[in-house]
């Protein structure tokens, strides 16, 4: 079906409620209008129009700008997608505010990180033993910071400390085997523990800011496999822990020691971290790229490219009003064809659909869809498609500019994280969800085909026709 039309007979009243578009003047339905009463046979016309061709290709994904604090660990190989590596470097937040009170360097006991993943947030094999290197940064990390950044010559090679780890429980306490997150901790030179404390003696104010803490103390570590490959691990929170002791005097005078643990560092989004992502793509995917499927692969392999068919659809709009119309809806039905795997790689949860011209600005100013340059669009599992459903305020845009250029009309899709937070009224009972941030993806391997032939633009409008 490319056309509907649907007539409904209607009054003056709500003929006034059209909006003029452009070729056509405003018909006044006042009391003391002279030309009410010439409408009151007009009738209405809603028109749905697919007739519209979209057109688009395969292309390279930018490196991605950091804007997770989700860190990525490891490498894995999945035939039909590819070999995909990572490794990441990170600021730390400092607490402000250290417990000094009667404790020395000396009474530092240890220092460990601690790296938190969820169930099942890993792709690949959950028992491959994998090994890992921390190592101190040299260098102040850059902003903004790619997934392409070269750590070579900006860190220590040598190792502050190095772990074996997998990601069973075997053989650990039955309190963390019935645990809803898994753990990689490591413990760290109590030497540095001890030097972080000093630091805070000497000058607090070094931990006022991480910006200050990163310059003065502490630029951060950079983490590494170093040994193994089959999993690449999630981590959704990185924090230092340092361990210390006090000795007192229980009622009979004699020493009893006390010991303490203080949470004072951690990856928050207002540090800079960042995974050094690496993708050496399957020639299969390669391959049908070359022969002109449209791809998307993520992350770090393939977004696509599209020409809107805008300047068609408003001369077609134009053409077929003769006296009042309004658009009511614009969509776009973006079909996908899921690409087969036996590792359960399925296609991005969400599409973000962006103007060429406003991508780059898009991530580097933390920018939301706006409705008019930009969109998102969650899979839908059941109908395999992806549908971008608000666009009808980019076409009215569009409309009022006297010229379109090719820019108006050239998109990028890319796959993103978007952050929602949900929000409870509790007097009412009522709850929200709101979009936090749309992120750059990096969570997970993903791949689809989108079948840009059998794409939907649906333009609905009202028209009105003087009978």
């Amino acid at each position: 079906m490319k056309k509907t039309r649907y007539k409904a007979a209607m009054k003056c009243a709500a003929a006034a409620a059209l909006t003029l578009m452009a070729m056509a003047p405003m018909v006044s339905c006042n009391d003391d209008s002279t030309i009410g009463g010439s409408l009151v046979s007009d009738s209405l016309e809603v028109v749905i129009d697919s007739s519209f061709t979209v057109t688009g290709h395969t292309i390279a994904a930018d490196p991605i700008l950091s804007r997770t604090t989700m860190q990525l660990l490891g490498s894995v190989d999945v035939p039909g997608f590819g070999t995909l590596s990572s490794d990441f470097v990170t600021q730390f937040m400092p607490a402000n505010a250290i417990d000094t009170a009667g404790i020395t360097a000396a009474q530092i006991d240890s220092l460990r990180m601690f790296m938190v993943m969820n169930l099942g947030a890993y792709t690949g094999d959950s028992i491959a033993p994998m090994g890992l290197g921390v190592y101190r940064l040299t260098d102040e990390l850059e902003t903004p910071i790619y997934s392409t950044f070269n750590v070579a010559g900006k860190y220590d090679p040598n190792a502050l400390a190095k772990k074996i780890y997998s990601y069973t429980v075997m053989g650990d306490a039955d309190s963390l085997k019935t645990a809803k997150y898994r753990q990689i901790i490591v413990n760290l030179p109590v030497s540095l523990g001890r030097e972080l404390f000093s630091a805070y003696v000497a000058n607090p104010a070094n931990y006022s800011t991480p910006t200050a803490f990163a310059s003065n103390v502490f630029k951060g570590i950079y983490v590494k496999t170093t040994y193994g490959s089959g999993r690449l691990s999630r981590i959704e929170q990185t924090t230092m822990r340092m361990y210390y002791h006090t000795t007192v005097k229980d009622s009979l005078g004699r020493d009893s020691i006390l010991r303490y643990v203080g949470n004072y560092f951690a990856v928050t989004p207002e540090i800079i971290t960042n995974n050094n992502i690496k993708l050496d793509m399957a020639q299969s995917l390669k391959d049908r790229a070359s022969q002109g499927q449209t791809l998307i692969v993520a992350p770090s392999g393939y977004n696509a490219q599209l020409t809107f068919p805008t300047r068609e659809i408003i001369s077609r709009y134009k053409n077929n009003i003769t006296n009042l119309g309004v658009i009511n809806l614009l969509t776009f039905t973006l079909p996908a064809i899921e690409i087969a795997n036996d590792h359960g790689i399925t296609p991005p949860p969400t599409l973000l659909l962006i103007q060429k011209s406003k991508f780059a600005e898009f991530f580097r100013d933390n920018k939301l869809t706006d409705s008019k340059t930009s969109f998102y669009a969650n899979y839908n599992e059941n109908t395999k498609t992806y549908t971008f459903s608000g666009m009808r305020d980019y076409l009215i845009d569009m409309m009022n500019q006297e010229q379109i250029t090719d820019d108006d009309c050239t998109f990028y899709i890319v796959p993103v994280d978007v952050v929602t937070e949900t929000n409870t009224d509790s007097y009412y009972g009522s709850t929200s969800t709101v979009v936090k941030a749309i992120n750059p993806y990096v969570t997970t391997p993903v791949m689809v085909q989108l079948d840009l032939s059998k794409a939907r633009v649906t333009l609905t409008y009202t028209k009105q026709s003087l009978l």
